[in-house]
């Protein structure tokens, strides 16, 4: 089935505007070289590492399957040549695009009911805060979205040669987040040559994990499927606070996000809104498969034990699609041009509002990393820190990896895979063992800088490294001599 004209040039701006709300999200939150989020910079770091010839799961800790890996390592491995800073910043324009092709794809899908459908999911995949929040940067969930919705558009192409192609296209989803079998089983259940789509996401998901399993077998099973299973739930993440996130209700106010107490309303009026869509959705052989998935994958989100606010990227193009194909089928009534035209502007206008001043704050003071860096540079040995992205953004992770220094890409990821650890980050402050061995490895090498209140150092471990010799200090972050 061929995309009208019209749709495509939707779908071609629906891409520039998601491009650019992702980085304005990038730019209020982290900037270019921040590092909140974490697992970023997990990824980037372990990217890094494998790209200098060290394997996940035998030679370093990772708890994820291995394919973001290997479309990270391209980038990271720039660090060699334009230095880390410039390849992060790559990589996470890189994953911007990922996610705004991702947002003109939901706007190319849905479009093939109608222009308004795909204007109106397109819309909501642009500029939905939670989705831009979770596409902003090198997380796993855009590149597994991408994959999905390519799958998607692929099988429906129709013919056994597109579903075994969409199959391993969905299937290699899996080997970025193990969460992803769950819409990928979904996609399978639905008629249209389904043993081949199966036999195909099979292919597709061994074909990247094969090598990795070869070399550590066990290791692999352990960490990205035993130690997730040990995981607790999250205290203060319950269903009200997640499905706030899932609809986006949480961020109707704009900067700052209402307490769960004051979502219950807007939550129901979200969600009332969406099932109404996915009534009207349902008459479509897309809208049905769409709001499978956004059952599905909501459940996931819900019964996870963590919650993030990216995990709703899980969730949100599923969401887009519903409402934009719904909102299509209501409007297919409307008889007169004019009448139309109005009527979808209103609806694009009412789907982009909510979230548009979260989307569009003014970029935060970038972190003063220079005097850091140039510190750091002099290091004739080993640097370490509990926040490898940091690493990266001061210049030194491609140097430490080149010199042969221990680098864990996932510092507190250990304590899910070793028995006995704190799992709760408010309980490794009091964990003997968890001092012990983290600080072992941050005092192990030539300097330490500490960036992250999640790692869990007591006050006694805080005071112990303050108390190291100064190196640098700029801002928040001080580089310590190890003698």
């Amino acid at each position: 089935m061929s995309v009208p004209r019209s749709v495509l040039l939707v779908a071609v701006l629906v891409g520039l505007l998601g491009g650019v709300v992702r980085a304005a999200v990038l730019l209020a939150t982290d900037g270019w070289l921040g590092s909140s989020a974490y697992d970023d910079g997990v990824y980037f770091a372990a990217a890094a590492s494998f790209a200098h010839g060290r394997w996940p799961y035998a030679d370093f800790l990772f708890l994820q399957p291995p394919a973001v890996l290997v479309a990270l390592a391209p980038l990271a491995a720039l660090g060699r040549v334009i230095g880390d800073p410039a390849a992060v910043v790559v990589a996470r324009i890189v994953w911007i695009g990922i996610g705004a092709t991702s947002c003109a794809l939901v706007a190319v899908l849905a479009g093939r009911r109608s222009l308004p459908a795909g204007l109106v999911a397109g819309a909501i995949a642009a500029t939905f805060f939670p989705l831009a929040y979770g596409e902003r940067s090198t997380l796993l969930e855009p590149l597994a979205t991408l994959l999905l919705l390519v799958a998607i558009l692929v099988r429906e192409r129709g013919g056994p040669r597109a579903a075994l192609v969409a199959g391993a296209i969905a299937g290699a989803s899996v080997d970025v987040k193990v969460w992803y079998v769950v819409p990928v089983l979904v996609l399978a259940a639905f008629p249209g040559h389904r043993l081949r789509f199966l036999l195909g996401a099979v292919a597709g998901g061994a074909v990247v994990v094969a090598p990795f399993l070869i070399r550590a077998p066990e290791a692999l099973v352990r960490q990205v499927f035993l130690d997730q299973l040990g995981r607790p739930r999250q205290p203060g993440a319950g269903v009200r606070l997640r499905l706030s996130e899932i609809t986006g209700a949480r961020w109707l106010t704009g900067s700052g996000g209402l307490d769960v107490p004051e979502v219950v309303l807007p939550t129901a009026v979200i969600a009332v809104v969406v099932l109404v869509a996915a009534v009207l959705a349902c008459r479509t052989p897309l809208g049905r498969r769409a709001v499978a998935l956004l059952a599905a994958t909501g459940l996931v989100v819900l019964a996870s034990p963590s919650f993030f606010v990216h995990y709703v990227s899980l969730t949100a193009p599923w969401m887009a699609l519903v409402v934009g194909i719904g909102a299509g089928v209501a409007l297919e009534r409307v008889r007169r041009r004019a009448l139309l035209v109005a009527a979808t502007g209103v609806l694009t206008a009412v789907v982009v509002a909510p979230t548009a001043e979260k989307d569009l704050q003014p970029p935060a003071p970038p972190r003063p990393l220079a005097t850091i860096a140039a510190a750091a540079a002099r290091v004739d040995g080993c640097t370490r820190s509990d926040d490898p992205g940091l690493l990266a953004a001061i210049g030194v992770l491609s140097t430490q990896l080149e010199r042969d220094c221990p680098v864990w890409p996932d510092v507190t990821g250990w304590t899910f895979d070793r028995p006995g650890f704190p799992v709760a980050s408010d309980d490794r402050p009091t964990s003997a063992r968890w001092q012990r061995f983290v600080t072992g490895y941050l005092l192990g090498g030539d300097a330490v800088i500490v960036d992250r209140t999640g790692t869990g150092l007591s006050d006694a471990s805080r005071r112990r490294i303050a108390d190291l010799p100064v190196l640098a200090r700029s801002g928040d972050l001080t580089l310590h001599a190890v003698p």
